[in-house]
């Protein structure tokens, strides 16, 4: 297993090797270790993904697991850009968001972000929680 690290708001890496089903499975369930212990306002959490490699069915993958760890999850019927999974946090006032994104990166890569409740950047506190 790699090192996971937190860069801007979430963790990127290249698509079939590190950004792999068993860390994203790691990450997702980080994240939702970190909202069961933070003490923020919400209910669930919305799942969003664009169109890089495999982030669908990864946003799938993360929409299960939240549901295993008891949140409801809002998973957007497509794909979306970060600022819209964003609004979708404030709207339905969920707890936070987990996007399936690498940004700006190169397209061998792929990545998780984290909304947090307040719909901005996760700040490096919230990140280190996480990682």
């Amino acid at each position: 297993m790699a090192e996971i690290k937190f860069g801007t708001d979430g963790w990127r890496s290249t698509v079939d090797t590190d950004f792999n089903e068993r860390n994203v499975e790691t990450v997702a369930k980080a994240i939702c270790d970190y909202m069961m212990k933070a003490d923020v306002p919400g209910e669930g959490c919305v799942v969003a993904y664009d169109t890089r490699a495999h982030s669908r069915p990864f946003a799938d993958e993360v929409a299960e697991i939240l549901s295993r760890s008891g949140f409801k999850a809002y998973r957007t019927a497509t794909f979306c850009p970060t600022p819209e999974a964003a609004y979708a946090v404030r709207h339905l006032s969920a707890r936070g968001a987990i996007m399936l994104t690498a940004s700006h990166n190169p397209p061998e890569y792929n990545g998780i972000k984290f909304i947090p409740h307040f719909a901005g950047p996760a700040t490096p506190e919230i990140t280190s929680e996480i990682e």
